[in-house]
């Protein structure tokens, strides 16, 4: 089952950890927001060399991708309403 962690009520990461056909996990994130009512999400990947021996692990760098993709954005300009 996916992981989700609320950072805010407008701002959210999912884990989507996935199995890989050779064995092992692969992380996938996604950051979900709402800006003026609106949703909107950012799918985020890990490096394709990462391969993690259990779901739990990739799930954890997945939370962790989220993390650093909201702080490279700046949390607060992904929920500010905007200047008309």
């Amino acid at each position: 089952m996916p992981q989700k962690t609320w950072l805010t009520p407008e701002i959210s990461i999912e884990a989507l950890a996935y199995p890989l056909g050779t064995g092992g996990w692969a992380a996938e994130a996604r950051v979900g927001w709402t800006l003026e009512g609106v949703p909107h999400e950012q799918k985020l990947f890990g490096a394709n060399d990462k391969v993690f021996p259990s779901r739990e692990e990739a799930d954890r760098y997945a939370i962790g991708l989220g993390v650093q993709w909201i702080s490279s954005k700046n949390l607060r300009n992904l929920t500010a309403k905007r200047a008309s």
